[in-house]
């Protein structure tokens, strides 16, 4: 299926008209079918801790896709260099309380060179809104200090698996609303997840799931109804949408991280 960025922004084209501008990542290439999903959910649920001892939440935060919208919005396109580009969110991991949280930073990566593979291409960061934004009911500003203390928080108190951040192109994930609700507003859920690190596959990460819906099934009797339920999520029923890049390994921070994408 296309990428259906252009039809997005047709859709809100006051908030999102600069994604037709956007090289288009071939989304299909980065489904991930339900059972695998909820494997690598529950394998979070079991195997991350906070303190040793308490799990984490399986499903960590409900965002609507006006919220993600309006965060698009805070890159200033104007300012990127013109050329291949994609507008993206950082996620960053923190503890609030007993609970883990999220902190948006929304961010560019700009073109670098060619992939290793077919219709790739490796892009880097290359600037960031530098504001970051939590999100309880509605989208709110903190200051670097909060975020660093939400951050701090999550690296000493999570065993093991820990990864600092995540990045996903926002054609992604407004991907996932178009492709699965073309004609209403609904939340992108967004669920934890562990993944084998793409330079070591003996070691496990944390991660993120996108999805558009639910997905989450508990018992032999729910799981049973996957046969019946036409689930929807990125591309095709039944799948999440995984195209994320972990730091670790790939941080910006040193400034040599690559992000490879499939494109169209």
């Amino acid at each position: 299926m296309t990428n259906p960025k252009n039809d997005y922004a047709q859709r809100f084209p006051r908030e999102t008209d600069s994604l037709k501008t956007e090289s288009s990542i071939d989304l299909d290439k980065y489904d991930q079918n339900i059972l695998t999903g909820q494997k690598s959910i529950e394998d979070a649920f079991t195997l991350i801790k906070i303190d040793k001892s308490k799990p984490i939440q399986r499903k960590i935060v409900e965002i609507p896709f006006s919220s993600l919208r309006w965060m698009y919005q805070q890159i200033d396109i104007q300012k990127i260099p013109l050329g291949d580009y994609l507008a993206s969110l950082r996620m960053h991991f923190g503890i609030k309380g007993d609970q883990l949280q999220l902190i948006f930073e929304p961010c560019c990566l700009k073109y670098f060179k060619n992939g290793s593979k077919p219709k790739s291409k490796i892009y880097k960061l290359h600037s960031t809104s530098s504001v970051y934004y939590s999100y309880n009911v509605n989208i709110n500003c903190i200051s670097a200090f909060d975020k660093e203390e939400l951050t701090k928080a999550y690296e000493s108190r999570i065993s093991p698996f820990k990864t600092k951040s995540v990045i996903f192109p926002f054609q992604e994930m407004f991907g996932v609303h178009q492709y699965n609700h073309p004609s209403s507003e609904v939340n992108l859920l967004i669920y934890n997840a562990v993944v084998q690190d793409p330079q070591d596959s003996i070691i496990m990460r944390h991660s993120l799931l996108l999805a558009p819906i639910n997905l989450t099934l508990a018992g032999d009797q729910k799981r049973n109804e996957v046969k019946f339920i036409r689930f929807l999520s990125f591309a095709a029923p039944g799948m999440y949408a995984d195209l994320a890049h972990l730091c670790p390994p790939s941080c910006p921070e040193d400034g040599a991280a690559e992000y490879e994408y499939l494109m169209e």
